[in-house]
Order: C-alpha cells, then sequence, then structure tokens
C-alpha cells in the first residue's frame, strides 16, 4: 500500500506489453497506471503494470489477458510479495526483502525495477500477481521459433511440434491462416490452438490495385481498426527478380515534407505479426495470380520501404527480420532483406551490429541547410553524425560497402543542381565511403510543393558522380499510376506541419514566405494564388 491505497504489480513478457488503451482503461479510476521495467532471473525481459487503488483483482486478471503468454517459469498463481524503495529511479542494486523480513542483494527475480514512480511515494508493499488467467489468443506470428518452442511446452505439448507449426504458418504454398487448415496435427493440439492461438497476423486483404507496368499495391485492415485506414504494401516485379515493399508503421512521425506517408503523422507502431502478415499475403496473391503458368519469378526480396520510419519501431522490425530470414520457413536470404532508414544515429549501429540484412540510407540532401527542412531528423541527428557513422560501420577497406546503399530523391531547385552532385563527390571523398548512391525520381502526391527533376538535370547529376567514381544509377519509378510508388503510400488527412523552406530555395521555388512572428506554424503561400498550386 502507498499514500495512493493498494497497488497492483502484473508482471508480463516483455512481448507482452499491453496495448495503450488498456493502460488507460486501468486508470480511469484514481491515478494512471504506471509502467516498469523488469528483468533478471524470473523474468528474461517483463514488463510490470502498476495499476491504481481503484483497479479491481478482476481488471487486474483482464490486464493479463494479454495476446502472449508467460513461460513456464512465470505460470505460478501464488501472489508474491516484496518492497518497493521510494528512490527516484529503482535501479540494480535496490535491495528487496525475502519472506524472511531480510534484505537480500541481487536475489529477488524483480530486483532490476527500471522506472520513475513520480514524487510522493513511500515505501510501498504491493502484491506481484505471476499467474496465468484468461488470457486472451496468442498471435502465433508474433513469436519466433524459440518462443513457439517454449509456448507449447508450457501447455503440456512437445516442443518439437514448433516445426510443424511454423512450417504450416509459413511453409511456401502452404500459409495456413486458421487452425482448421492444420489438418496434420494432432486433436489434442487443434484443440490447444483454437482455444489458445490465432494465425490470422492481425491484417486482413482489403483491396488490390494493379498498375500498367504490373507493380501491386495490397491495402489491408488492422483488425479491429475502425475507419478507412489501411497497411500498404507494394508487389515490384521485374524480369530477374520480384521484391515485396512492406510498411513498419501506420503512417510516421519524422514528417519528411516530400512524403505522402511522413505528411499523414504516426498512427501506430505494426506488431511482428502485422509486419510478417504482409509478407504472406501477398506471397498468396503474387501466387494465385501466377497459378496457371509452369513458372513465374516468386517474391526473392524485402525492402522496409513502405509506411513509416522502420527504425522508429526497431523492436519489432528486428524480429520480424529473424521470422522472415529463418530456415525452415520463409527463408529469405538476409542480404536481400533492406531496411531503409532516414538517418536514426543509434539505431543504425545496432541494426548493423545484430542483424546482416542490407542498409539503405535516404540522403536526399549535401547541406544541413537543406536537409533540416526537407527531413527534420537531421536537426537531430546532421549528416557529420549520419556520414561518421556510416564510414564506421561500413569502412572502406572491408567487404561491407554492399551491405549499405545511399539514397537521394531528386527534387527540382532543391537538391539536383551539379553543386549539390559535387558536394555529395567531396562528401564521399571527406569521409572515405564505398557504397552506391541510388537516384530516384519524386513522385508527386496531392498537396506536395515539389516537382520532380527533369531527366536532363538528373543525368547531369549522375555523370558528375559518375565521373568522380562513385558507383550511381537511376531507379526506375514504378506503379506510379496507382499511387504505389516511393513516397505515395498512405492515405488521410495530412497533419504534419508544413516547415518553412530556406530563403534562397523559396526564391528559386517562387514561393513568398510570411512574415516572421512570434508564434508562426511555418506555412507559407504562392504568390499570386490563395491556394497552393503544384510548381
Amino acid at each position: 500500500t502507498s499514500k495512493g491505497g493498494l497497488w497492483w504489480v502484473v508482471c508480463l513478457p516483455h512481448v507482452a506489453r499491453p496495448a495503450a488503451p488498456t493502460l488507460a482503461r486501468a486508470g480511469t479510476r484514481g491515478p494512471p497506471a504506471r509502467e516498469l521495467t523488469v528483468s533478471k532471473h524470473g523474468f528474461d525481459m517483463a514488463t510490470a503494470v502498476l495499476l491504481p487503488a481503484g483497479a479491481s483483482m478482476a481488471l487486474a486478471r483482464r490486464l493479463c489477458s494479454v495476446r502472449h503468454t508467460c513461460s513456464r517459469r512465470s505460470q505460478s498463481s501464488r501472489p508474491e510479495s516484496f518492497i518497493l524503495k521510494s528512490t527516484p529511479r529503482l535501479g540494480p542494486a535496490a535491495s528487496n526483502p525475502g519472506r524472511d523480513g531480510r534484505e537480500h542483494q541481487g536475489s529477488h527475480p524483480h530486483e532490476s525495477v527500471n522506472s520513475y514512480l513520480g514524487p510522493g511515494w513511500e515505501d510501498a508493499r504491493v502484491e506481484c500477481l505471476r499467474a496465468q488467467v484468461d488470457y486472451e489468443k496468442v498471435q502465433l506470428k508474433d513469436l519466433t521459433y524459440h518462443e513457439l518452442e517454449t509456448w507449447l511446452e508450457s501447455h503440456g505439448e512437445k516442443k518439437s511440434h514448433a516445426r510443424e507449426l511454423w512450417l504450416s504458418m509459413y511453409k511456401e504454398q502452404v500459409w495456413a491462416q486458421d487452425v482448421q487448415e492444420l489438418t496434420a496435427l494432432s486433436k489434442t493440439l487443434r484443440r490447444l490452438l483454437t482455444e489458445r492461438a490465432t494465425l490470422d497476423g492481425g491484417l486482413e486483404l482489403h483491396s488490390t490495385r494493379t498498375a500498367p507496368d504490373g507493380t501491386c499495391k495490397l491495402l489491408l485492415k488492422p483488425a479491429g481498426a475502425e475507419g478507412s485506414t489501411m497497411v500498404e504494401c507494394v508487389i515490384i516485379p521485374t524480369p530477374r527478380r520480384t521484391t515485396l515493399c512492406v510498411s513498419s508503421q501506420l503512417g510516421c512521425a519524422l514528417n519528411c515534407q516530400f512524403c505522402n506517408t511522413g505528411r499523414m503523422g504516426l498512427k501506430a507502431n505494426l506488431t511482428v505479426s502485422q509486419i510478417v502478415q504482409q509478407v504472406i499475403e501477398a506471397k498468396r496473391v503474387w501466387a494465385a495470380r501466377h497459378a496457371e503458368q509452369e513458372s513465374y519469378v516468386p517474391i526473392s526480396n524485402v525492402v522496409f520501404m513502405g509506411m513509416g520510419e522502420p527504425l522508429h519501431n526497431f523492436s519489432n522490425v528486428k524480429r520480424a527480420i529473424g521470422i522472415l530470414t529463418h530456415a525452415p520457413g520463409l527463408q529469405f536470404a538476409p542480404r536481400k532483406v533492406t531496411v531503409s532508414t532516414s538517418g536514426l544515429v543509434p539505431q543504425i549501429r545496432q541494426l548493423c551490429r545484430e542483424t546482416n540484412v542490407s542498409l539503405a540510407v535516404s540522403l536526399n540532401a549535401t547541406t544541413d541547410e537543406v536537409r533540416n527542412w526537407i527531413m527534420p531528423i537531421n536537426r537531430k541527428y546532421n549528416l557529420h553524425m549520419l556520414l561518421k557513422t556510416l564510414a564506421e560501420e561500413f569502412p572502406s577497406d572491408k567487404r561491407g560497402g554492399g551491405r549499405v546503399f545511399l539514397e537521394y530523391i531528386m527534387l527540382r531547385h532543391v537538391n539536383d543542381g551539379p553543386e549539390d552532385a559535387q558536394r555529395l563527390v567531396d562528401l564521399f571523398s571527406e569521409y572515405k565511403l564505398k557504397m552506391k548512391v541510388n537516384l530516384i525520381h519524386f513522385n508527386s502526391h496531392d498537396g506536395t510543393i515539389f516537382k520532380a527533376s527533369p531527366i536532363e538535370r538528373v543525368e547531369t547529376f549522375r555523370s558528375v558522380l559518375q565521373e568522380a567514381g562513385v558507383r550511381c544509377t537511376v531507379r526506375e519509378s514504378r506503379g506510379d499510376e496507382t499511387m504505389a510508388a516511393c513516397g505515395q503510400l498512405g492515405a488521410g488527412v495530412q497533419s504534419a506541419p508544413v516547415l518553412r523552406p530556406p530563403a534562397r530555395i523559396a526564391q528559386a521555388l517562387g514561393l513568398v514566405l510570411p512574415a516572421p512572428t512570434r508564434r508562426t506554424d511555418g506555412q507559407w503561400q504562392r504568390s499570386g494564388s490563395g491556394s497552393a498550386p503544384r510548381l
């Protein structure tokens, strides 16, 4: 108890963190619910949720009803008491009394509780509910292979059944979506899966749109979602390979000015199962379209270049990559999985050291002035920090350059001049970079102020790079007719702010900037027009 009364602590596996709406409901009476991070011993990684005094035991049990289950070692339904000290931050050295009343240093499974509890806390005796009670169905496609084995064991099944179940979900031309399709499994196991698990992936195929060039966009509706917001992914066929562009978020928080998704704002992070389900739905659609053909080019490459910033959803993206590259299963080669980023430096280092996938970095400017405008993330991780990180993670004297690419969207009168190309050459020389540059045509969308660079300026830009020894290609635009091209994904209200461009660029574009005021939202208008026509 504390000044607020009784607080229940519900410990869950790290992958079973409750959704924000659940926490909000838990805090409707009394103080809001609080999350802690619990680690060591009994829980490798766990989340503890402090429920306020007004929360009933039934609510605590409902909060336990998450989409994941605890491991076998956390199944005990016996409550366990321990002391939380009233320190601003409880670290690994926090002391906890044992059942005999004596304090033990580093012996309690919940000893490392790293969270700020807020002012006014006294020493509080709380009940730690470690129980597996009234669980909702587990989303099996959220689980890694090892976690699936653990889950089966925790329900009294042999972990050897994990392989058969894994192949049923991910094997080519199988891709089971419902427990009823798993006829090869025993009746006991099918009954368990029917009661405790689901294979739907959290996404439902809504519709498909095919462009004249064969590019196919899939619109998938999140399970239980309201409104018309869809998760979008794109199948891009070529004579040699077929690539799938997947989304990692619903919307995006980074507000890149040229990107339709970035202008939406962030709606939600996609779960592991929702990322994986995009691949499975795309494989199913693509196989069905070529069912009558003796041979076709299957999906062999996956790029995280759809909606969202993948490294803003790093944990789920990394787990999804592990599922995509697992053999047996979907069996994508790590080098054929590419993660695109706008330049989140710490996560770039983490991705390079914890995975073996390829990396695509959206550069799009050669000065901080321009990049601060079109990519606001540059204000936190500027060009020097970004390029220095790439030089350190992919040194030119080692065979790592093939794993990283620089993406450069060509925007007319913004970043496409010969002087921009020369500055890019100088940056390659200064940081000793050895990587390929992909020049990308800008794809227009409603509400944009940008326009694609003429092909002549693109060719001039490429010539400057190639003459300096920088490998460079121009990426062909695909799917523009169905809003499936790069930078076009997403629909809905553009809620992110329009940022004020540098004065010299505004002048080149013929824009009239508003006079600076004490409170400005950075909006601007086209000269001689009340609306904002395309440039």
